[in-house]
């Protein structure tokens, strides 16, 4: 506003709006020491101070704004790539959660849940199961009051279901009276009765035959047990192992079955299969190796390696050692009661 343009181009200082006044100056004892006109300049270098001033304040308020706004740029990103992170965690939790529930159920033991078989006309009086490989399915044998055995096939399930487990009744097979025991070995069912009567059953989907062998014992047979070959040779030290392909293999039986009889007896049967490839788990013929004094009538019988224990009501526990040829008992216990 101080300054005029005149057309020779010339800058004037327009003094009638920049009118000088007289800047006094007094001493401490307030007596002027001197008085001059104040030049136009100093009016123009105090504008001019004042704007550099301003352009200063503002400089550094934008700047103050600018780093402030960087600042909040670099948090803004930063809790950003937190939440990223945090998400992306909690993603690896839940996956590494569902692979160890995954792990988990895959391990666990199938059950088949509150199911009910449907009701039939005789009672049972044993059971056997066995778990089918590869799936979390169950299948389970009952021997009933009439001699029938009853299958109870666990059907597939969705993962994750609630529902109860599906089960499909079939009819394997009977016996003339009360079975009296079970026992599942590989793909073999060996069923007991009250007249002391042995079925191997072929549990095989597509067995051409179910019944595969009967073995006739004197009494009425109360338990069973069975020891594989191989459980019986084997050792602390050493697995023993036969090859399937060698003679050694086709005259050794496959395994073992002890019957606890109501005579007071435990009768050995030596078990073998076919020797065939098709069938290397199916059990196809027997013979009675032993009969031996258990002590008074067996109840229950366990098969521990190449230990088996008995139990009488003859109120003795009994513990035989299965690779011993004489086929006596290592401890005997008096238990005081059945």
């Amino acid at each position: 506003d101080m300054w005029e343009q005149h057309p020779a181009g010339a800058l004037s200082l327009d003094l009638t709006q920049a009118q000088a006044k007289d800047t006094q100056h007094h001493s401490p004892g307030g007596r002027a020491i001197s008085s001059v006109p104040a030049s136009p300049f100093s009016t123009l270098d105090a504008v001019t101070s004042n704007a550099v001033q301003a352009a200063v304040a503002g400089g550094s308020t934008s700047l103050s704004n600018g780093a402030a706004s960087s600042s909040n740029g670099v948090a803004e990103e930063h809790d950003g790539l937190t939440a990223k992170r945090a998400s992306e965690g909690r993603v690896a939790a839940a996956a590494e959660a569902a692979r160890l529930a995954e792990r988990k159920r895959a391990e666990e033991v199938p059950y088949l849940g509150p199911t009910v078989v449907p009701h039939h006309e005789s009672s049972v009086r044993c059971v056997a199961h066995k778990f089918v490989p590869g799936s979390h399915r169950a299948h389970a044998y009952l021997g009933m009051e009439s001699g029938d055995l009853v299958s109870v096939i666990e059907q597939e399930q969705r993962s994750g279901s609630s529902r109860a487990a599906e089960v499909e009744t079939g009819f394997l097979g009977s016996h003339k009276v009360a079975i009296t025991a079970l026992l599942v070995y590989r793909e073999t069912l060996i069923s007991a009765d009250r007249d002391g009567l042995i079925g191997l059953w072929d549990l095989r989907p597509d067995a051409p035959v179910a019944l595969r062998c009967t073995l006739k014992s004197t009494s009425q047979i109360n338990a069973i047990a069975v020891q594989s070959l191989s459980d019986i040779l084997s050792s602390a030290r050493s697995r023993f192992v036969c090859p399937s392909s060698s003679m050694l293999a086709s005259c050794l039986p496959d395994a073992l079955l002890f019957a606890g009889e109501n005579d007071s007896s435990l009768s050995v049967w030596s078990l073998s299969s076919t020797k065939l490839q098709s069938e290397p788990d199916v059990l196809a013929e027997g013979h009675l190796v032993r009969r031996v004094d258990s002590y008074g009538a067996t109840c229950a019988l366990v098969s521990a390696g190449r230990i088996l224990i008995s139990a009488s009501i003859g109120r003795f526990l009994c513990f035989w050692d299965t690779r011993r040829s004489s086929f006596e008992t290592t401890l005997t216990l008096a238990t005081g009661s059945q």
